[in-house]
């Protein structure tokens, strides 16, 4: 099986739905919209779609010589070797180094992330697990995993709402910026229909 990262990301925001799309899932989904029938058909059933709010932001990715903090939601990071190896510090008490081996595995999707959306990274991503706020058990297709809640400084500035790890399209692995900071996008539109 060939991992790609999904141009199309299934979100809750603020307790609302919302479809993240980065690269060729822009392009899907204005061709969604253009359609004149903007219902949707899950499991036999139908459903109208009401747009609350839309964003269109261009967002340049590359390394920055500064840092920026960010919180990780739900996020699946760990595959059966890194467990093992997760299972070992933890029991050890050794928390510097499992925010050592929560970074490489993040600066890995990271990676992952760049390739899925075109990105040749031509400088170093320096990555830093910060605090690691809430580790909890997550289902995911019936299968129990680790889910982590933690928050980290990079030197990527990454688009709110963007996914990282495993079932990123799932909602899993979401990333908020942790305060106002911003870089400056250029904002195609901005298209709120709060009356639909």
């Amino acid at each position: 099986m060939i991992y790609r990262y999904p141009s199309i990301q299934y979100k809750r925001v603020r307790g609302k739905s919302a479809i993240f799309c980065i690269d060729e899932g822009v392009d899907a989904l204005s061709a969604f919209f253009d359609r004149p029938s903007r219902s949707l058909s899950i499991s036999g059933r139908t459903f109208d779609m009401k747009i609350h709010r839309m964003y269109l932001d261009e967002v340049i990715f590359q390394v920055w010589t500064q840092s920026f903090s960010y919180q990780l939601h739900r996020w699946i990071g760990l595959n059966p070797d890194n467990l093992t190896t997760y299972n070992q510090l933890k029991a050890r008490g050794d928390e510097s180094g499992i925010k050592s081996l929560l970074s490489r595995v993040l600066i890995g999707n990271m990676i992952a992330m760049a390739k899925g959306i075109h990105w040749d990274v031509d400088k170093k991503i320096e990555l830093s697990v910060t605090e690691i706020v809430r580790v909890a058990k997550v289902s995911m297709k019936g299968v129990s995993l680790l889910g982590f809640d933690l928050n980290f400084t990079c030197n990527v500035f990454l688009p709110p709402n963007i996914g990282l790890g495993k079932s990123n399209s799932l909602g899993f692995g979401v990333v908020r910026p942790l305060s106002s900071q911003k870089i400056q996008t250029s904002i195609k539109s901005d298209y709120d229909d709060s009356n639909a």
